[in-house]
């Protein structure tokens, strides 16, 4: 895997794994990643792992606000793989 530019990345992981090896393969060159999944609600699981309500804007809001907190001059890369529930 080429090295990314970007060294903190926010990834949306659904069942199916994807987004989870992304997040491995990411690591592994040395970037930060962080990743949510689909939940009941929000939580925060240490530094780097997530749940949120797709539907709840408030659960963003604290998504956002973790990560910024979590690195605050953080640029990050996005990769969407954030599948339906159920």
């Amino acid at each position: 895997m080429e090295l990314p530019g970007e060294r903190s990345w926010l990834v949306f992981a659904d069942g199916s794994g994807a987004g989870d090896r992304l997040a491995s393969r990411l690591r592994a060159t040395g970037a930060r990643c962080r990743v949510a999944h689909r939940g009941s609600d929000f939580a925060a699981d240490g530094m780097d792992a997530f749940t949120l309500r797709a539907e709840a804007p408030e659960d963003w809001k604290q998504l956002l606000e973790a990560v910024r907190r979590g690195r605050a001059a953080a640029t990050f890369g996005l990769f969407v793989d954030f599948g339906r529930a159920g």
